[in-house]
C-alpha cells in the first residue's frame, strides 16, 4: 500500500530521546491498522528501534537492554539482536532461553531451571497450612480449599504471602484456594565473590556481567572451562556433570522446616539444616524405666512402646487358618505366640520283603541279601544308619534284620526280638546317653531319639522308619533317597549315576562283604501266578488294607503301592509270619502322618505285638519273662527286678541259646560256645 511519509529529524529525534537542537519538521502519516510495525529507513535499520503504526501516525521506540546478572554473555550475538544474549541451555534434546523453568512431564514435583549456560534440577517441596489438603493430579503441592488464610489472617484473590521464617517457603491465594511451595534456588554461573543476596529475597543473585565466546561441546562455568561428562561437586548439596555444552546441576531442595529459627541447627557435611531434637519423656511399667522409642516384650504375645511418656502396648493377632499344606504341619515354635506351618519332618520307611518308601514318597522293592547304607548326612556326616537283610527262610525273598546306627562315634545296634545293643554290648531299655541319644520300648517297638532330630522306629522283625528334621533336605543319601522334595531321582547311586533298576541302584549301596549278594529272585517267583492256594490267602490277607476302619484315609494315601507290597509279601510269607501287617503297619503310619485318625487299627487288623516272628521254640506271651534264662545262668540265682512285657519266651524247661530255645540240659555241652 502507498502512503506519504514526512519525518523531520526533530520528530526523529525527539521519539528516540535526543535532543533536537535547531532541526525542524513534521510527524509522520499512516494508514496501517494500529500495531503493525513500519520500516523507516535509516532508523528501522537500528536493531533497537521499532517504528509502529498508531492512530494513522508513526511512533518509533527504543528497547532498553541490561546487562545485569548474567556472567555468560555470548560474543556472537544475532544480527538481528538489539540486546547482548545471555547464554541458553540444551537439555534432553530441546534448547532453552535463559531465565526460563519448566517440569518433569511425569512428575510435576521435579522442577528445571535455565539460568547463564546452567540447568538447575530440583524437587519441589510442599507445605500445607491446613488440616485437610486436596491433592490435584498433574500438580505437585496440595491445595487448601476452606479459604485463603493463614493463622488469622486472610488473604486476597492473587495474592502472595511467606507463612514462615523460611522466604523461599511462598504461598498463593487463588479463587479462595491456597497453595504453598519452596522452589530451589538455580546454580549460578558467576564467581562466588560476584554472588549476593538482596534484602528480603529467598534466591541469591549475580552482580554484574562479562562476555564470552562459545566453545562448542565444552561448559563454561564459574571462570573454568569443563570437559563433556566431566563432573563436579560444587557442595553437598549440589553434583553437576558437563552435558554438550550446559553445566546440568542436580540440587537437593531441602525440606521445610516447621520449627523456630533459633531451633534450626546445620549438621557438618550434611546438606540440609534440621530442627534441634528436644529430648523426649521417658516412661515406667511394671516399676522399670525406659527411654522413648524403647520397646519390649510385654508377654510372648505383647509388645509394649514408650512414647513420649506414654506406654502403648498391642497384642499380636494369630491368623485363623487352622489347615497346612501337603507335608506341613501347624506348629507352635518356641518364644513365638502364634502357630504357623513348618514342614514335617521327612520318613523312610522299609517293610516286608523289604520295600522301601523314601522320604520323598518313592515306593520300590529291593531284595539285596547283605548290608547296606540305608540313609547317611553325605554332607556334614552327622549320622549313619546300616541295615542287614537276610533270606530268613524264604525262597525267593529278603527281610530286615539288623539295623546298625552309628552317631558321634557311637554304634546303636536294633536286632530282632526288640534287642538293643550300645557299642556291642547289650543294654537295658530305656536307655540314655546325655547330648547324645536315648532309646526306649513301647508296646509293639524300640524308638530311638537322638539330639540330631533324627529317630529310628523298628519293631524286633522287620519294620523300620526312620525320620529327620528338615534341616537335612538336600543333604541325605543311601537306600531312602535324597530328601530333595522329588521322587524322580531317588534312585540315585552311590556313583552319581540315576537308575531305573532298582536291585542295579541298590547294589551300589551294599558295605562289607561281597559273599553276602545273592542274585535277585527270578520274575516268576515273585508272584502268586499258578498258585491257586497262595492267591486265595493273598486276597483274604490283603484286602485288609481296604476296609472301612482306612476310609478316612482314601484320597490322602495311595493304597496301591501298599496293596502290591502285600500280595509279594503274603505270596512267600514264612511260615508263622503275619506278613501282610507289614503292609498293614506301613500303610496304617503314612495315614496318621497326614492326620488320619484311624484308632486302635493294631488290635482290629490282628497286627498288633503278635506281628512278631519269635525265636525258635518260643511262644508269643503277653506277659513274656523280662528277663530270659540263657545258658549263661541257667543254673543260677533269679536276679531280675523288671516287670513282665508282651513278647516271646522261651516255654519252661527251656532257656535261650543262640537266637533258639533248648533244652537247659543241654547247656553244659554248650558253655563253650558261650
Amino acid at each position: 500500500m502507498d502512503f506519504s511519509l514526512c519525518l523531520l529529524l526533530t520528530v526523529a529525534v525527539s521519539q528516540l530521546g535526543g535532543t533536537t537542537g535547531q532541526l525542524e519538521g513534521s510527524v509522520a502519516v499512516c494508514d496501517f491498522p494500529d500495531g503493525v510495525e513500519v520500516d523507516i529507513p535509516l532508523i528501522s535499520d537500528d536493531p533497537c528501534i521499532t517504528c509502529r503504526c498508531y492512530n494513522g501516525e508513526v511512533t518509533c521506540e527504543r528497547e532498553t537492554c541490561s546487562k545485569e546478572g548474567c556472567h555468560v554473555i555470548l560474543f556472537d550475538k544475532p544480527k538481528d539482536s538489539c540486546c547482548d544474549v545471555c547464554k541458553g541451555c540444551f537439555h534432553d534434546g530441546k534448547v532453552y532461553a535463559s531465565g526460563k523453568e519448566w517440569t518433569d512431564p511425569k512428575n510435576p514435583c521435579k522442577t528445571f531451571k535455565c539460568q547463564g549456560g546452567v540447568v538447575t534440577e530440583a524437587k519441589e517441596q510442599c507445605f500445607s497450612p491446613c488440616a485437610n489438603p486436596l491433592y490435584v493430579p498433574g500438580q505437585c503441592c496440595p491445595i487448601c480449599t476452606e479459604t485463603c488464610s493463614y493463622n488469622g489472617q486472610d488473604y486476597e484473590n492473587g495474592e502472595t504471602f511467606y507463612p514462615l521464617e523460611d522466604t523461599c517457603v511462598e504461598c498463593k491465594c487463588t479463587d479462595g484456594q491456597v497453595q504453598c511451595s519452596k522452589k530451589a534456588c538455580p546454580v549460578l554461573n558467576c564467581a562466588e565473590k560476584f554472588i549476593y543476596q538482596p534484602n528480603g529475597t529467598c534466591c541469591p543473585v549475580c552482580k554484574g556481567s562479562r562476555m564470552i565466546f562459545d566453545i562448542p561441546g565444552r561448559c563454561f562455568f564459574r571462570n573454568k572451562v569443563y570437559k563433556n561428562n566431566q563432573k563436579i561437586t560444587m557442595d553437598t548439596c549440589t553434583q553437576c556433570t558437563c552435558v554438550k555444552g550446559t553445566m546440568v546441576c542436580e540440587r537437593d531442595n531441602c525440606p521445610i522446616l516447621d520449627c523456630p529459627q533459633s531451633d534450626i541447627v546445620q549438621q557438618d557435611g550434611k546438606c540440609c539444616p534440621v530442627c534441634k531434637e528436644k529430648p523426649k519423656q521417658g516412661c515406667e511399667f511394671d516399676g522399670k524405666p525406659y527411654e522413648h522409642g524403647e520397646v519390649w516384650k510385654k508377654d510372648i504375645c505383647s509388645s509394649c512402646v514408650c512414647d513420649e511418656g506414654e506406654v502403648r502396648c498391642q497384642v499380636q493377632q494369630c491368623s485363623n487358618v487352622l489347615s497346612c499344606p501337603r507335608n506341613y504341619k501347624l506348629e507352635l515354635l518356641p518364644n513365638e505366640c502364634c502357630p504357623r506351618c513348618v514342614e514335617k519332618d521327612a520318613v523312610c520307611a522299609v517293610f516286608g520283603d523289604p520295600h522301601y518308601r523314601t522320604f520323598d514318597g518313592k515306593i520300590y522293592n529291593f531284595q539285596g541279601q547283605c548290608s547296606y547304607i540305608l540313609t547317611q548326612d553325605c554332607h556334614g556326616q552327622d549320622f549313619y544308619i546300616r541295615v542287614r537283610n537276610d533270606g530268613r527262610k524264604t525262597s525267593s525273598f529278603a527281610w530286615t534284620h539288623t539295623i546298625h546306627v552309628f552317631i558321634d562315634g557311637t554304634k546303636i545296634s536294633l536286632l530282632q526280638g526288640l534287642g538293643v545293643k550300645v557299642n556291642g554290648s547289650r543294654v537295658k531299655l530305656p536307655y540314655y546317653k546325655d547330648n547324645e541319644f536315648q532309646v526306649d520300648r513301647d508296646t509293639s517297638s524300640v524308638v530311638l531319639r537322638t539330639v540330631l532330630g533324627v529317630s529310628v522306629i523298628w519293631d524286633g522283625d522287620s519294620y523300620v522308619e526312620v525320620s529327620v528334621p528338615r534341616k537335612y533336605k538336600n543333604k541325605l543319601c543311601g537306600l531312602c533317597g535324597n530328601y530333595n522334595g522329588s521322587p524322580q531321582d531317588d534312585l540315585t547311586g552311590r556313583d552319581g549315576m540315576r537308575y531305573t533298576s532298582s536291585a542295579a541302584f541298590g547294589a551300589t549301596w551294599r558295605v562289607g562283604s561281597k559273599k553276602c549278594n545273592k542274585k535277585p529272585p527270578a520274575p516268576e517267583m515273585m508272584s502268586c501266578k499258578n498258585k491257586f492256594i497262595k492267591k486265595l490267602r493273598v486276597h483274604k490277607q490283603c484286602n485288609i488294607l481296604k476296609d472301612d476302619m482306612f476310609a478316612a484315609c482314601v484320597g490322602k494315601v495311595d493304597v496301591k503301592s501298599y496293596f502290591k507290597s502285600c500280595t509279594t509279601d503274603v505270596c512267600d510269607c514264612p511260615r508263622g509270619k503275619k506278613c501282610v501287617c507289614e503292609s498293614v503297619r506301613a500303610y496304617a503310619r503314612a495315614c496318621e502322618r497326614e492326620g488320619v485318625n484311624l484308632g486302635d487299627w493294631e488290635s482290629k487288623t490282628k497286627c498288633g505285638e503278635g506281628q512278631l516272628t519269635c525265636p525258635k521254640g518260643a511262644v508269643y506271651d503277653t506277659c513274656a519273662d523280662p528277663c530270659p534264662r540263657t545258658c549263661a545262668d541257667w543254673d543260677k540265682p533269679r536276679k531280675c527286678s523288671k516287670m513282665c512285657a508282651p513278647g516271646c519266651s522261651c516255654p519252661h524247661g527251656t532257656v535261650l541259646h543262640k537266637n533258639k530255645c533248648i533244652k537247659a540240659s543241654r547247656c553244659s555241652k554248650k558253655r563253650n560256645q558261650i
